[in-house]
């Protein structure tokens, strides 16, 4: 009787060994690939930040070519405002 016992415990204990190895063996080949996919986005994110580092230099550029004609824009209106005042003003239209 303690023979079979003995023997039904080893299988168990194999079996539970065995089952032990191929989930920790999974754990590894997940964490092994996670860690492949982690270098990739690195590599991506790496690549990304080296080709929009000039990002802001060409839209700081566009912002102030931006204000520029806005400053420009507002300059022209302001002196046709005043060049026809005199003609307007009778009427009250444009007077500020």
């Amino acid at each position: 009787m303690i023979s079979v016992l003995t023997v039904a415990t080893l299988v168990y204990a194999a079996t539970l060994v065995l089952v032990l190895v191929l989930v920790l063996t999974t754990v590894a080949v997940q964490l092994w690939l996670i860690s492949h996919a982690l270098r990739d986005t690195r590599v991506a994110l790496d690549r990304v930040r080296e080709h929009t580092a000039d990002l802001q230099t060409n839209v700081a550029g566009v912002a102030e070519l931006t204000e520029h004609n806005v400053q420009r824009l507002e300059r022209a209106t302001f002196t046709i405002e005043e060049t026809l005042q005199p003609v307007i003003a009778p009427s009250g239209v444009l007077v500020r």
